[in-house]
């Protein structure tokens, strides 16, 4: 699924490039899992999106950050 975008005089779009699971407890301490009666297993979806941005004069710039490789 594409979603355009205007950025002053760029056109871009977002690309979703599939999409990952990881642990929860990479993102929320424990005193917040424990909070939102979460357990230490809980896992959570997210995408991974590609932003694709052309130019008022035609050039193309390709943005994937990844998402690195402590996750």
């Amino acid at each position: 699924m594409r979603y355009s975008i205007q950025l002053g005089d760029f056109q871009g779009q977002i690309i979703r490039d599939g999409g990952r699971r990881f642990p929860a407890g990479h993102f929320f301490t424990a005193e917040a899992m424990a909070a939102f009666a979460l357990p230490a297993t809980s896992e959570m979806d997210f995408s991974l999106n590609i932003l694709f941005l052309e130019t008022a004069d035609g050039e193309r710039i390709l943005v994937d950050t990844g998402v690195g490789q402590n996750v």
